[in-house]
């Protein structure tokens, strides 16, 4: 029965799918600016990296953003399994990281890119879900650690090493 009103209500039932390798990551314990911290993500993540964004209310972002679509076979965790959440993926080209990069700081990062993962291959860099919410957000051992220090130092954010727990 519950799987029939699901489905009548346009419920995704499978919201399973890939995300961030939790035993080789940090996880970012507080974010005091997340246009500061998304913006160092970005810039540091290789090119051609693919941003998967599940929500997005602001329609001036998403007509930015899907300047630079990108489809391919990955399937990503989705965080939200009602109501249905708009998603998509961009592909973080160096032009793509520019123009996003130049934009961002003015971004409300409150309400958009509710839940969001970047990736490249097999390599996430990024798992966030509830608005970069602290202690939902995650990232990769394999981005440079020092450019994260510098935002810690700057009280942008606190992290620490999942495996500490």
């Amino acid at each position: 029965m519950l799987r029939a009103i699901k489905k009548l209500l346009g419920i995704e039932t499978d919201i399973k799918g890939k995300e961030i390798d939790f035993d080789n990551c940090w996880i970012v314990d507080e974010i005091n600016d997340r246009n500061k911290f998304l913006a160092l993500i970005i810039s540091i993540v290789p090119e051609d990296s693919i941003w998967s964004i599940e929500g997005l209310a602001d329609e001036e972002i998403y007509h930015l953003l899907s300047i630079y679509p990108i489809s391919d076979d990955t399937k990503v965790w989705k965080g939200t399994v009602w109501p249905k959440q708009n998603s998509f993926k961009v592909k973080l080209s160096k032009k793509a990281k520019e123009e996003i990069l130049l934009a961002l700081p003015n971004w409300n990062l409150e309400s958009n890119f509710v839940h969001q993962h970047i990736y490249k291959d097999e390599e996430f860099y990024l798992t966030s879900y509830d608005n970069l919410d602290k202690a939902c957000t995650w990232v990769s051992k394999s981005l440079d650690q020092g450019e994260l220090e510098k935002l810690k130092e700057l009280r942008v954010i606190d992290f620490y090493d999942c495996s500490e727990n």
